[in-house]
């Protein structure tokens, strides 16, 4: 058990954080009574001494006296007030262990009655590294934009610890947004010593650009998630701007700057674009917000692709948008027309789709099969594959590995993998399936479990599939570990998530809950990690019509811009290679080239269920670091040495040590409990499958 469950705190030295000056006093009240204190005095010793004129004349001066102590002392103390906020952002610019009024000396006032220092004189720490350039750039930015006025160096005194800034004349008066300081008020407690620069508005009134600077001393604070994520909520909450919901930061830790930024729109439709056929193993499906292509490179590392999204998300259309862009063995000619090449690639498709109408006419496509739609052609689908990259895998053995880039790539596309999983698991289960599988493989006596065999094949194929150019596309509504282990799971290199996650699915398919909001609700909006260890990111995913008779002008232009024919065209001629597909008993001809004596003596498959870590029922678990949580959430907390499911309240920071975040919970059986856990420890989060 850790110290932080134990309520225990490390005992580090932490900077004390810069509060507020305290009011500054009015001097000149003091002085008043001070000087009619005195003139009383000497009008009473003119009085006795019978000197009219005298006490006339004391009467006089006090007045006078006392009427310059008022004004100027009221304008000195105006003045005081007017740089109390410039003199805050100084202390916590050189990290002042208090506030303070005296590491600041100011001089030369000009412009109107209260006007602005010309000179100011700051006093820093000796362990402060003033040559630091980020430190006087620092330094110079926050006194400018709190005074109103440009101010520059005129001299860092590094033996005395002094800096001099004098009125920069030549430089224009910052025009200062009403915003601007709104937000460096807020940030400032999230980010110390922040200045926000460059408030840059449309003619729309909507922000463009704001840059955010902060001092050395505060990166290691930025750069923690809960930090960033308060600081964004921050900026959407304090600027008044009809683009305020869509602003984020990007964030330059070695720099210290942030950049304030609208998302960048990313349009409602997107066409699919011709096919590529200079890079035929690159297949584009989308675009980031920064216009940059979404790209499944089929020579990457992990080769498989991951779709996950709800019912009418969009996984069937991106399915298309995938499969159409493979290579087809085609190029155009010098007349812009679709001629076989045999130095082309080409793409072998073997789709599957339980939803039976999902991938309709998929055939069209050269190179793929008809979509295996019943439990005995998805078993003979994924069976033709295993064996398939088995062979691939004897050749390469034969003849050297060097030969894997002369292999044309092979596709088994699942659509909707869960439905598949379960409707194998209940044929398997009811009967037909152990008959169908012993008839296959030339058994007496079906294997035991509750999960159809052909699965285990299946995860070989995602585990072993690189090597042999074997790839798979695996759409799903989750990727939950019921039907899919982690080890399957995680040879998943490009993953797709369309629209916005729950915190499981997200887990699940990301590692993280970054899927979970953020990602507008239109049709074709995902989330894209095109690699392993890439934080995914807004995309919008191409746009392909279905394989269909009757489509527009427009949607047949897309399809004839990837070469491919549709049944309506004058010009469709049948593809040679279409094969049949078996019907539910597996009762066709082509079925014999997976079944039978081929299949004799092979090795039984059996299938391991994943074990999950609780024993609660539909609910996962999932390390999580502390940052990152919200309020809400399962979790774990330790009570007594034993594991007890709670339910976090609030989440606040440690006013004692920053590092520290206070866990407020409240547990199954109604006991609230408080904890400090560091802000990048990992704990145990309960989310419901």
């Amino acid at each position: 058990m850790s110290r932080a469950m134990l309520g225990v705190r490390p005992e580090v030295v932490e900077d004390v954080a810069v509060r507020a000056l305290p009011r500054r006093p009015l001097a000149w009240p003091m002085r008043v009574v001070v000087v009619s204190a005195i003139a009383l005095m000497a009008g009473g010793l003119a009085a006795l001494a019978d000197r009219v004129e005298l006490l006339v004349l004391v009467v006089v001066v006090a007045a006078v006296i006392i009427a310059a102590l008022i004004v100027f002392g009221h304008r000195a103390w105006q003045r005081g007030r007017s740089i109390d906020l410039m003199i805050e952002a100084v202390n916590s610019v050189v990290r002042a262990s208090a506030p303070t009024r005296d590491l600041v000396t100011v001089s030369r006032w000009r412009g109107g009655w209260i006007g602005a220092p010309q000179r100011i004189v700051i006093r820093y720490p000796g362990d402060l590294v003033d040559s630091d350039l980020k430190f006087a750039e620092t330094l110079v930015v926050q006194v400018s934009n709190r005074m109103g006025i440009a101010y520059r160096v005129k001299k860092n005194d590094a033996r005395r610890c002094l800096i001099t800034l004098t009125a920069d004349p030549a430089a224009p008066e910052p025009v200062v947004d009403p915003d601007q300081s709104r937000l460096e008020s807020v940030l400032s407690v999230i980010i110390p010593g922040v200045s926000v620069d460059e408030f840059v508005r449309d003619n729309a009134d909507n922000l463009q650009r704001t840059i955010l600077h902060w001092p050395p001393t505060s990166t290691s604070r930025v750069s923690k998630t809960i930090w960033q994520k308060q600081a964004v909520d921050a900026v959407r909450s304090s600027v008044v701007a009809p683009n305020a919901a869509q602003l984020t930061i990007d964030w330059d830790l070695t720099a210290d700057r942030g950049t304030v930024r609208p998302l960048t729109p990313l349009p409602d439709v997107l066409p699919h674009p011709p096919r590529d056929d200079d890079n035929p193993m690159k297949i584009a499906f989308g675009h980031f917000r920064d216009g940059t292509p979404c790209v499944w490179d089929l020579d990457a590392p992990l080769p498989h692709l991951l779709i996950v999204g709800g019912t009418g998300g969009g996984k069937t259309v991106l399915l298309l948008s995938i499969l159409t862009a493979l290579p087809t063995g085609m190029r155009r000619d010098a007349f812009g027309r679709w001629v076989r090449d045999p130095d082309m690639p080409m793409a072998e498709i073997w789709p599957i789709d339980p939803k039976r109408l999902g991938l309709f006419n998929l055939g069209l496509l050269p190179g793929a099969k008809p979509a295996a739609t019943r439990e005995a052609a998805i078993v003979t689908y994924i069976l033709k594959v295993k064996k398939l990259m088995d062979d691939r895998y004897e050749y390469l053995e034969r003849n050297g590995p060097h030969l894997r880039s002369t292999l044309d790539p092979l596709v088994l596309a699942v659509d909707e993998g869960e439905e598949m999983a379960d409707m194998l698991n209940e044929w398997w289960k009811s009967g037909g399936g152990k008959a169908d599988w012993c008839q296959r493989m030339g058994l007496e006596k079906a294997p035991t479990g509750s999960i159809h065999p052909v699965m285990t094949a299946f995860g070989s194929i995602l585990r072993l599939g690189r090597e042999a150019r074997v790839h798979v596309i695996l759409a799903s509504q989750q990727a939950a570990a019921s039907w899919l282990s982690t080890s399957s799971r995680s040879q998943f290199a490009v993953r797709i998530a369309l629209r916005n996650l729950e915190q499981s699915t997200s887990m699940m398919t990301f590692g993280s809950l970054v899927a979970t909001a953020g990602l507008e609700n239109k049709p074709g909006r995902a989330w894209v990690s095109p690699g392993m260890g890439i934080p995914p990111e807004h995309a919008q995913i191409f746009w392909t019509p279905k394989l269909a008779q009757g489509l527009g002008d427009e949607d047949r232009a897309i399809m004839h811009a990837l070469g491919i024919t549709l049944p309506d065209d004058p010009d469709f001629v049948p593809q040679d290679d279409v094969v049949q597909v078996p019907t539910e008993h597996g009762e066709t001809e082509d079925v014999a080239e997976t079944s039978g004596e081929e299949d004799a003596g092979r090795p039984h498959l059996y299938a391991v269920e994943d074990s999950t870590p609780i024993e609660e029922e539909n609910v996962r678990s999932f390390e999580l670091s502390v940052s990152e949580l919200d309020v809400g959430m399962s979790i774990l907390v330790d009570v007594d040495g034993e594991g007890v499911i709670a339910t976090v309240e609030s989440i606040d920071v440690d006013l004692e040590d920053q590092d520290y975040l206070i866990l407020t919970y409240l547990t199954e059986d109604g006991e609230k409990g408080e904890v400090a856990v560091p802000d990048d420890e990992q704990v145990t989060i309960l989310l419901p499958e």
